[in-house]
């Protein structure tokens, strides 16, 4: 009897030590809004052998670093935190081989995609293409092949003076347009960037006289948009 005690409980140990680490102690440390430590225990654990590939630990790094992005008077280490927040997703996404991370946090996903999003139209609005064509860049962290993403960086491009890079970026676009099957699947914010993407590649063969190139390029992505007050209402003029 006390030998099979013996086993059991050494079977459990080997069960108990096999699991994963769930970062008990980054989650009390998000709850809690403490995010320069959360930060720095999420580096800790990227640094160690044992915990460096789990990509919970650069969602909670993530995490922390978006949070503290909204903070006004953070300290200087902290400035480029929004970028410091991408990389780390970008790790995130990149170590979860599974997808399991990515559907579990959805949500924050999506709201960090919102924000950059928000980033990049800000910049556009303001006629600071080369800055916003770094933001764009920075959607593959998040998503790989970001359609919209490349139409727009093409853009961005083009009216940065670069009219070869906007062509390449134009091209991988058409590329990706090919591959896609379910327009249905993208999220409020892929939909959204692409929407901006076309209209901003629109605009820079207008600006070439190219209006029938514009005119296609926008049909073709028309019939996917239907429904979609905001598509017909922005892409009216060119349709």
């Amino acid at each position: 009897m006390k030998k099979i005690l013996t086993f059991i409980f050494i079977c459990q140990l080997g069960w108990f030590y096999s699991q994963p680490p769930q970062f008990d102690d980054l989650l009390i440390l998000f709850a809690d809004g403490n995010y320069p430590k959360l930060i720095r225990e999420s580096i800790k654990y990227s640094e160690k052998d044992a915990t460096k590939g789990d990509p919970l630990v650069y969602l909670y790094l993530a995490k922390g670093y978006y949070k503290i992005s909204f903070v006004a008077d953070r300290d200087e280490e902290y400035k480029n935190a929004f970028k410091d927040c991408l990389g780390a997703i970008g790790k995130c996404i990149g170590k979860d081989k599974d997808g399991k991370i990515r559907e579990e946090h959805h949500e924050f996903i999506s709201q960090l995609k919102q924000t950059l999003l928000e980033t990049i139209i800000n910049d556009i609005d303001a006629k600071d293409y080369r800055k916003a064509s770094g933001w764009a860049n920075k959607v593959y962290k998040v998503s790989p092949n970001d359609i919209g993403a490349k139409y727009l960086e093409g853009a961005c491009k083009y009216q940065s003076g670069d009219k070869g890079g906007a062509n390449a970026f134009w091209k991988e676009a058409d590329k990706l347009f090919t591959g896609i099957k379910d327009f249905s699947t993208m999220t409020p914010e892929d939909k959204e960037l692409l929407k901006l993407g076309i209209y901003e590649t629109a605009q820079c063969y207008m600006a070439m006289r190219q209006a029938e190139k514009a005119k296609t390029l926008v049909n073709k992505f028309s019939k996917h948009f239907e429904g979609d007050a905001s598509f017909k209402e922005k892409f009216e003029s060119f349709m």
